[in-house]
């Protein structure tokens, strides 16, 4: 899949079920990585990992992680995983202290729908 990241988008904290591999060529991808609690109640962090032009991240099918693009420049990656992934059973988190629930079939692209708008009032406030 090819992502291309607004400026300052946030991804809320998701899993993909599968291996994924990240390849950044242009911009900043911010990852943050996570653990499920063990009471189950929200997430704890793992590390981080930012990425730049060339960058390349091979993610393990139990990773959680959110995704920032710092910068007022829009962010392209490839991503390429390991299965489907519109396939439904994965989950999403409103924030780390947010209890785990099904990644809503929408919850991405309007996620993204969003950030597009506020990046194009952001840009044009720059002028």
């Amino acid at each position: 899949m090819h992502f291309v990241w607004p400026p300052h988008m946030n991804l809320f904290p998701h899993d993909h079920r599968m291996w994924a591999v990240i390849g950044v060529y242009g911009g900043r991808e911010d990852n943050i990585f996570y653990k499920r609690r063990a009471d189950g109640q929200g997430l704890d962090t793992v590390n981080g990992k930012t990425m730049e032009g060339k960058d390349v991240a091979v993610l393990g099918r139990d990773i959680i992680h959110k995704v920032a693009n710092p910068l007022m420049t829009y962010t392209p990656a490839i991503h390429v995983y390991g299965g489907d992934f519109f396939k439904p059973g994965r989950s999403e988190w409103a924030d780390d202290a947010s209890p785990e629930q099904p990644l809503g079939p929408d919850s991405i692209t309007n996620t993204f729908v969003e950030a597009n708008a506020n990046a194009a009032k952001l840009l044009a406030e720059q002028g």
